[in-house]
């Protein structure tokens, strides 16, 4: 078993050739585990990845890869609690002022962390190890619940990597980056940097191998304990998004709906506007506020709206 855990949806602007449908149509072809999108900096794809996940009965993993000064590194909320203490930071972010991670490394205690063996700061130092620097990574994996190296797909310095997680005692965890559906869609990728850079595109087809793949290629180059630890993150994982905020509350309102009838009805009668001209119109109305569950909401703006007007509060049309 399979879980993807660094896959960039087009939700990162530019930055990928994956929509969340071709994300949930890959995820189910190739019968994964779980799968989590790790956007840059935003957790925009949430909402929409979360629901047509969970049409295929498979698991969502919220991530998201942070771009610090020093590094990106990736995240992923265990729970709700680690899920807002990541939302202040994002927001920082979307500034695009350059932060340090050690000025934010104490809201990581919900959250796992992965550094991609990818990360020029992590390349450089595993093929030239230091105190200073076994110091340092160990000093940022204590900011996490739990920490991994993620080893990128077919990265040329494995065994160097095994070899210093094996001494040091880190576990590797396999982390392919996926930006694009299939091989030959590497010119997406392609497209989409052409135009960030306002550049032509000289090229009409591109392979590469940041995409899906049965689980049995990322056997090949993953060892069983890598890849098993894809397992071991996903079933860690109790965060639900869509449990807490993805859909409006619709309460019983059956009370409710009488009253917002009557309270409609009678201003009619008020105004003098009774009629079948008008009463049709009404129940049209009605019918539409009701069917999509809004019929607390009307009657909650009712309420603030008369407490402004009884406070001397100005309002106007809400548009």
């Amino acid at each position: 078993m399979f879980t993807p855990l660094r896959i960039r949806s087009g939700y990162s602007f530019l930055k990928s050739g994956l929509t969340i449908s071709k994300i949930v149509r890959s995820v189910n072809k190739f019968n994964y585990y779980a799968a989590a999108i790790t956007d840059i900096n935003v957790f925009y794809g949430a909402i929409e990845f979360f629901k047509e996940i969970s049409k295929i009965n498979k698991k969502a993993i919220l991530g998201v890869e942070l771009t610090f000064l020093e590094f990106n590194i990736y995240a992923y909320p265990i729970n709700e609690k680690g899920y807002l203490s990541l939302i202040p930071l994002l927001k920082e972010l979307s500034k695009e002022q350059p932060l340090s991670f050690y000025d934010y490394c104490s809201i990581f205690a919900d959250c796992i962390g992965i550094i991609s063996t990818d990360e020029k700061f992590l390349k450089e130092n595993i093929n030239n190890v230091s105190t200073s620097f076994n110091s340092l990574l160990n000093n940022i994996s204590k900011c996490f619940s739990n920490f991994y190296i993620g080893l990128s797909y077919l990265d040329k310095d494995v065994k160097k990597i095994r070899e210093y997680a094996d001494k040091f005692s880190y576990n590797i965890i396999a982390f392919p980056l996926i930006l694009y559906e299939k091989e030959r869609d590497a010119i997406t990728l392609e497209i989409v940097k052409a135009i960030e850079k306002d550049e032509h595109l000289t090229i009409e087809e591109k392979s590469g191998n940041q995409c899906f793949y049965e689980e049995i290629v990322f056997n090949e180059f993953y060892l069983k304990n890598e890849m098993d630890e894809t397992i071991n993150l996903s079933d860690s994982i109790e965060f639900e998004f869509i449990k807490k905020r993805g859909e409006m509350v619709i309460l019983d309102d059956s009370k409710e709906v009488n009253l917002l009838k009557d309270k409609c009805f009678n201003r009619l009668k008020e105004l003098s506007l009774d009629n079948d001209t008008y009463i049709n119109r009404l129940n049209y109305e009605l019918d539409m506020i009701i069917s999509l569950g809004y019929g607390n909401y009307f009657l909650i703006v009712e309420d603030y709206i008369n407490y402004a007007k009884s406070h001397d509060i100005l309002v106007g049309p809400g548009r």
